[in-house]
């Protein structure tokens, strides 16, 4: 079959080419000997999703990290290669994050989901990234039911007036991309902090409950306390997205923890804001923009 098009104008590059040939070579400077601390809170999770979880993470990290597997409320299978806590009774991830950040020493926490897969050197890269007063995400592939990358390019989250996180599908392609960019707000799929931030900001706020604004929660602590938030571009987190949660929504207590996070940030009653919620509108208004009077 002969093609009459013009394939050098309309072909599309394969998205892992891309990555490859935009990714810079990792430098000695980037490898130091600070651990990393990992917490994987898991619930109603597939043992062989999180054992792959675990063995991506070790097998593409080059410097030290620890990982631990909480399983929240349920018994849960033995996991190679991390520490695994079993809680009697149903607590939520971010209880579980303030629990394991209290008991480990690592100079990073880096909150992980239990169905992905690490792109190389993921730990070395955010670590040069993750100074002091900066929120490190990643860049996000997506993987099938069997694990098998699907090659499909998500980075720059927006923030909408609910408090909910999507990503922005018209924003920078992989060339036009710097190694760091900043990012409105993030997924609660993977990211990285120093634990001294984790502290100065209290930690997760444990009153917002079980669901609802992980990212939405870190990334407005960040911002509207003089931080930044910023995506590693050179690092691909490959995340299984399930279309349905194999577990009940309590719907009432999801959305009170949304309107708890617009009353904090947006209408300014969370007294560590140095900056306004409009600052980061007018920060980010080349990509998102709320409609008049959401806030």
């Amino acid at each position: 079959m002969i093609c009459h098009g013009d394939f050098e104008k309309y072909h599309v590059e394969d998205v892992e080419v891309l990555r490859q040939r935009h990714r810079k070579p990792i430098s000695d400077i980037k490898l130091t000997d600070d651990m990393v601390t990992v917490i994987i809170p898991c619930y109603m999770e597939q043992t062989w999703m999180v054992q792959r979880t675990v063995d991506s993470l070790l097998e593409n990290a080059r410097g030290p990290i620890e990982i631990y597997v909480v399983y929240d409320g349920e018994c849960g299978e033995h996991i190679g290669g991390a520490t695994v806590h079993r809680l009697a009774n149903r607590v939520g991830q971010r209880v579980i994050t303030n629990m394991v950040a209290g008991q480990t020493t690592g100079k990073y926490i880096m909150r992980m989901d239990g169905h992905c897969l690490m792109s190389p050197d993921w730990d070395a890269r955010m670590k040069e990234s993750c100074v002091d007063g900066t929120l490190v995400t990643t860049c996000f592939d997506t993987l099938d039911k069997d694990f098998n990358k699907v090659g499909q390019d998500n980075a720059f989250v927006k923030l909408f007036p609910t408090m909910r996180e999507k990503f922005g599908r018209n924003w920078k392609s992989i060339p036009e991309r710097q190694t760091e960019e900043e990012t409105m707000t993030i997924t609660g799929t993977a990211f990285m902090m120093n634990r001294s931030d984790f502290y100065r900001l209290g930690g997760h706020d444990i009153s917002l409950g079980v669901f609802g604004g992980i990212g939405a929660e870190w990334a407005l602590k960040f911002w509207l306390t003089g931080g930044r938030v910023i995506i590693r571009t050179d690092v691909v987190c490959y995340h299984h997205f399930r279309f349905k949660t194999p577990y009940e929504v309590n719907v009432i207590k999801q959305e009170w923890a949304y309107g708890d996070l617009y009353r904090q940030f947006v209408k300014g009653e969370n007294k560590m804001c140095t900056r306004p919620f409009e600052w980061l509108l007018l920060h980010f208004s080349n990509w998102v923009k709320w409609p008049e009077g959401s806030w």
